[in-house]
């Protein structure tokens, strides 16, 4: 929340305290990246993705409700074996620091990998406000969920992708144990 106040300069604490309640169920719903000269104390980028039912999801992506309202309760952990959704809500980096947001995101798939066949994602969905978003969700090739918003996108791991990022990602999996069915190509 630091980094999105020095980025978007405010700062809402009704989201602090929701997302610090998020963060005691699960820690483990971002990942960043610090400036090394600080042991940890500055930040210069990170990701966050919510583990969730996908119902809620798509009621946020579709406005019935904000992503604030979303409850303690309803934030997964990462305890079940199996498969998650995942709303990738933030994405933020310091103007300077643009390329750290790539390298985060590919840390992130690794923990994927490193935790699959016992637990793997089959969706991301997403939604953009900035110009960095819309490039971030292109440069995935996430699809339009337009029934949803008009800055909705979702990201079906089982299906093929024109990113070269999230066709090797497939094949790591691959490479590791064979595909669940909601991982398998549907067609």
């Amino acid at each position: 929340l630091r980094l999105d106040q020095i980025v978007y300069d405010e700062i809402f604490l009704a989201e602090m305290e929701v997302y610090r309640q998020w963060s005691e169920k699960n820690p483990y719903l971002a990942m960043a990246a610090f400036d090394p000269k600080s042991d940890r104390q500055v930040m210069l980028a990170y990701v966050a993705a919510l583990p969730l039912d996908e119902s809620v999801i798509l009621s946020v992506l579709h406005g019935e409700r904000e992503e604030t309202d979303i409850k303690v309760e309803e934030m997964q952990t990462y305890d079940r074996p199996g498969a998650y959704t995942l709303l990738a809500n933030s994405a933020v980096s310091l103007p300077e620091y643009p390329d750290l947001l790539n390298r985060i995101l590919l840390r992130l798939m690794e923990a994927w990998v490193d935790r699959y066949p016992e637990r793997y994602v089959t969706r991301i969905y997403s939604q953009t406000v900035s110009e960095s978003g819309d490039r971030m969700v292109q440069h995935f090739f996430m699809a339009p969920r337009y029934d949803l918003a008009p800055n909705a996108y979702m990201l079906d791991l089982a299906r093929p992708s024109a990113s070269k990022i999230i066709r090797r990602f497939q094949e790591r999996l691959l490479q590791k144990a064979p595909l669940p069915e909601e991982l398998r190509q549907q067609y």
